[in-house]
């Protein structure tokens, strides 16, 4: 109580880490007693945490795609709420407060993230997709939510679903398209010491420090030290290639924050850290194979038919597509497709929000919004 009292949890983190999770796992089985729970945008809903932030013009985006795309309701007052909704998986004492209110107030609580096409042109852009659970968080393997349940069950994909899984692989593959889209998509090329070489590449993709897709894989800096020797070891005529976190070359000095886990890697004489900003298809195309914790940047180099090899428990490893290294293999009791995967995490409980149009619209729609988008850009470009 004086923890919450004071509105400042600095030396109380693993108290309060050990509290959130307990939390979280009593807000699912919970979730359990409302039967047929589903996210319903025509609710009223409870979140300090995000109407905090909106407040503050720190996510105007995700409030405006709430508001704008959803025509969802907020309160302040938790007992006039039909549910709780929670932002991100991150450890925050607002988040704290709400699944206690949750608790208290007996609402179910729904469990919100950034979905896959998530922007155009990074994350400070209009948010264009939105998932919502209640069953956890998708990157989280002790709680990877609906979408993982339905996967290990009966489910079967209908071929008007196998065809918009293929125009999702399609758009990615052949257009570029990701989950940022900074940068469109264009060919590529490596230079090592300067010059341009036509040696073997095998990419090593880093993550954000700390990152909760991270943690959710059961994954740390052990993990990807060992992901990085056996990429060396593997691998002895080829470039290791550092896929660094778009954040990290703007640190200044040897004691800046960490932003990604191979932030301080020391010279060797087969390691390129790739820092420039690129499309991820486009550099994915120019590498023989990938390694990979969790990022999404793994789905997607298995979408242009490279091996992944995983190391953390990521939501697409384990299915069948993948080389799995964890320590701790995650037991899938069905194999999946690529496709499976593809349809179930760009489709199922995920919303997308055009914001030429201010209205929801599907994953196909998504997709032509994007790629007008880069057409308008390189017209502007070459006018």
């Amino acid at each position: 109580d004086n923890i919450l009292g004071s509105g400042n949890i600095l030396g109380h983190e693993a108290k309060f880490q050990k509290l959130y999770h307990i939390l979280f796992k009593l807000a699912i089985r919970r979730n359990k007693i409302h039967k047929n729970l589903k996210f319903d945008p025509k609710k009223i809903c409870y979140t300090s945490n995000l109407i905090k932030w909106s407040y503050r013009s720190i996510l105007p985006r995700m409030f405006d795609f709430m508001q704008k795309g959803l025509k969802l309701q907020f309160t302040f007052h938790i007992e006039r709420a039909d549910f709780v909704m929670i932002y991100s998986h991150k450890l925050t004492l607002e988040a704290v407060k709400d699944l206690i209110l949750a608790y208290e107030y007996h609402k179910p609580v729904f469990f919100c993230e950034d979905n896959f096409f998530a922007y155009f042109g990074g994350c400070t852009t209009d948010l264009l997709s939105i998932s919502f659970d209640s069953e956890g968080f998708y990157f989280d393997y002790k709680y990877p939510g609906i979408r993982n349940r339905l996967l290990n069950s009966r489910w079967k994909m209908k071929d008007e679903e196998k065809l918009i899984a293929q125009h999702i692989i399609d758009a990615i593959n052949n257009d570029g398209i990701s989950k940022f889209n900074t940068v469109p998509y264009y060919d590529i090329a490596f230079k090592y010491n300067g010059t341009q070489t036509d040696t073997p590449m095998v990419l090593v993709i880093d993550q954000k420090y700390a990152d909760a897709a991270v943690a959710g894989a059961d994954a740390n800096q052990d993990t990807f030290h060992r992901m990085l020797v056996d990429a060396l070891n593997d691998n002895p005529d080829s470039i290791i290639v550092i896929k660094t976190h778009p954040l990290s070359h703007h640190q200044t000095s040897q004691d800046a924050q960490r932003v990604g886990y191979y932030d301080h890697v020391s010279d060797h004489p087969r390691i390129l850290k790739f820092h420039q900003d690129v499309n991820p298809v486009a550099l994915l195309k120019k590498v023989d194979k990938v390694y990979s914790v969790s990022s999404q940047m793994g789905l997607e180099a298995a979408i242009c038919g490279k091996p992944v090899y995983c190391y953390g428990q990521a939501f697409y490893n384990g299915w069948g597509f993948t080389i799995d290294r964890s320590n701790k293999n995650y037991v899938r009791k069905k194999k999946r497709s690529l496709e499976d995967i593809i349809y179930m995490y760009y489709t199922k409980h995920a919303y997308y929000f055009n914001p030429e149009k201010q209205q929801l619209c599907d994953v196909n729609g998504i997709i032509d919004y994007i790629k007008h988008q880069y057409e308008y850009q390189q017209n502007r470009a070459s006018s």
